[in-house]
């Protein structure tokens, strides 16, 4: 079985999307901000009890330092928080796999509209190198999980559309 001439360029292109979101992910950047507390501790509540820090029992709005935030975020870093315990890196590593994974998505959407690999992995490049995706993945950030689960939505419906069969009723 021969692999396409993108499969090697792709692999390294992918681990250095790993390293740039998951080298010293505990401590770049620096300090850790009030939402990320707030949501590890509400995935440590949550796996623990069920419920949230105000004992609300698995509850689709965590309310935390004064404002209202989607739980979905505590959720995804409940498996993170129960393997590493409470700490940064298993508050942030929802977002750097979510990272990881968009530019993997992004490839796969390119590719089904493009069908020319050269276009696709230009495209997952510019997504992999590009500063903000790389900030945003480094920090907990629930608005770039949204992101990953939209493309990735957006990616299968154009499969969808592509692939499904007319049936005539008639």
């Amino acid at each position: 079985m021969k692999l396409p001439k993108i499969f090697l360029p792709f692999v390294l292109l992918m681990v250095i999307t790993a390293l740039l979101r998951l080298y010293q992910l505990h401590a770049i950047p620096e300090g850790f901000h009030s939402d990320e507390a707030a949501f590890g501790y509400n995935a440590y509540s949550l796996l623990k009890t069920g419920r949230d820090e105000y004992g609300k029992r698995f509850p689709l709005v965590l309310t935390s330092f004064g404002d209202d935030k989607g739980a979905l975020y505590s959720y995804a870093t409940i498996p993170f928080v129960a393997l590493l315990g409470l700490n940064e890196t298993a508050v942030r590593l929802p977002t750097a796999l979510g990272g990881i994974l968009f530019v993997i998505i992004i490839y796969l959407l390119a590719f089904e509209l493009t069908k020319n690999t050269k276009t696709s992995f230009l495209v997952s490049s510019v997504a992999s190198l590009s500063p903000v995706g790389i900030v945003l993945s480094r920090v907990q950030s629930d608005p770039l999980l949204c992101v990953v689960m939209l493309t990735a939505s957006i990616y299968w419906f154009v499969k969808w559309v592509r692939t499904r069969h007319i049936v005539d009723y008639s």
